[in-house]
């Protein structure tokens, strides 16, 4: 039996550093049966307890990866490192599967999808590229969704 967690993360002060928790707050009300979606925005010791005993982990966050804003761009948690990736951040989702990864029950399986941010400067809204493109992260969270629940092809974007 599976245990899917989504987590929303990002600071809902600095515009499009929200754009994770957004997502999370949108995909809640179309989100699987058995899928329990969170979005604490930013990552702590409370994050990492949420995780005792899930088997799949997937992570909503705004990544500066230097695409067009509103780019949704997929990295499985292997492929993260603190230079792979620009957050604001001090404490990162890198740094939550570093920190994960080393106890005996990590989850089987973890991607993130991160949304390119237009501006993080200090604003409660999103940027209009980030803003529209948010459907476009629900929809690749729920493409992964489906694809670990057994209902479809998982297929996050590259």
């Amino acid at each position: 039996m599976s245990s899917i967690l989504v987590i929303g993360v990002g600071d809902t002060r600095r515009g499009d550093e929200a754009a994770g928790v957004r997502a999370a707050e949108r995909l809640r009300e179309e989100a699987p049966d058995g899928v329990e979606v969170i979005a604490p925005g930013v990552i702590g010791p409370m994050t990492i307890a949420e995780l005792h005993g899930v088997t799949h982990v997937l992570v909503l966050d705004c990544i500066d990866v230097g695409r067009e804003p509103g780019t949704v761009s997929a990295f499985e948690t292997n492929a993260l490192s603190p230079c792979a990736s620009k957050s604001i951040q001090e404490f990162g989702v890198a740094d939550l599967f570093a920190l994960v990864g080393q106890t005996s029950d990590a989850p089987e399986e973890a991607v993130v999808l991160g949304m390119q941010p237009a501006s993080i400067r200090p604003s409660t809204k999103l940027s209009k590229p980030v803003s529209k493109a948010i459907p476009a992260l629900v929809e690749a969270a729920m493409d992964v969704l489906r694809g670990w629940l057994g209902q479809g092809p998982s297929t996050p974007p590259t």
